[in-house]
């Protein structure tokens, strides 16, 4: 079986009933769903068979789709593993911004292999910690306990417990009318924050392709990353936001690609690009989505 059909796999118990994704792993599905209402600010440490054959570390209950099925189950990053695996090459390069706990970059470890790089940057240390684990034993991949940004700088950083991890950001004001936010406030704590340009053009890594996932700072990534992107054109993977949440950074982060060039395109259910044709917003409401994976491709 090859690695499209095995996140295929992954797709389909997405879709499944809560029986059928009960029969593929019972006594990790009824552990995992026990611990969670017994103790629901608890977290605790597993190991998950990812899709494409290695164990990587998880902090439950974030990625707990990842415990189950072996991958995110999100049809958005279902879509953007399907593209990776058709993009990415041996000794090809890739860079991870808001990795988390390395599902991505892990799975572009793989496709690139020992002969290509892999570089991630988290800047919540608890995320991080788990990240550094997961990379332990890849020497193609370097993880960054450092934040991205327009500049070089020491920023605030706002941390949420496990439940909420998948938020941390340098923004809080995009959090604060959420329903949970009162009683799961973050953490705040000082982080070095690198510029692109500074950190990639004096080196020889060369990422083919770059994701971004950080939370409202898509704009201060991007602006710190133009000659950068001037010169070596990366194909950019970024989690855009529809308008009815906000997506102003996004709007100008699309703005300044634009001035470079770029242009957004959708990863089709085959795992293919398709050049957009109306805006990423009007696209996102013609499907009745919050939010996708958008690739900016220059022309």
């Amino acid at each position: 079986m090859n690695m499209l059909e095995q996140l295929q796999e992954v797709a389909n118990l997405a879709q499944a009933s809560k029986w059928k994704r009960l029969q593929k792993r019972p006594l990790g599905y009824i552990l995992a769903q026990l611990r969670r209402r017994l103790f629901p600010k608890g977290e605790w440490t597993v190991q998950a068979n990812t899709f494409w054959g290695p164990k990587m570390q998880l902090l439950l209950p974030a990625s707990l789709d990842i415990y189950l099925t072996g991958g995110k189950t999100h049809d958005s990053e279902i879509r953007l593993a399907r593209w990776l695996i058709q993009e990415l090459k041996a000794e090809d390069q890739f860079l991870d911004i808001g990795a988390h706990y390395g599902y991505f970059c892990l799975l572009a470890a793989h496709l690139v292999g020992p002969k290509g790089q892999v570089q991630a940057f988290e800047a919540a240390s608890t995320t991080f910690r788990i990240l550094a684990q997961n990379a332990a034993e890849l020497p193609q991949l370097k993880p960054n306990n450092k934040a991205v940004a327009q500049k070089a700088a020491t920023l605030k950083f706002y941390e949420f417990s496990n439940k909420h991890s998948e938020y941390n950001s340098l923004h809080l004001e995009q959090f604060e009318g959420e329903d949970w936010f009162a009683q799961d406030p973050p953490k705040v704590h000082d982080i070095e924050a690198v510029c692109l340009d500074d950190y990639l053009l004096p080196s020889a890594f060369r990422p083919k392709l770059i994701k971004i996932d950080v939370e409202g700072a898509e704009y201060e990534v991007l602006s710190g990353a133009k000659a950068f992107l001037s010169a070596h054109s990366p194909k950019i993977a970024m989690e855009y936001l529809a308008a009815s949440r906000d997506n102003a950074p996004h709007l100008a982060a699309q703005s300044l690609l634009a001035e470079l060039a770029y242009f957004p395109h959708i990863i089709c259910a085959s795992g293919h690009l398709e050049r957009l044709n109306s805006s990423v917003e009007d696209y996102l409401q013609r499907k009745g989505e919050d939010s996708d994976n958008i690739v900016f491709v220059k022309a």
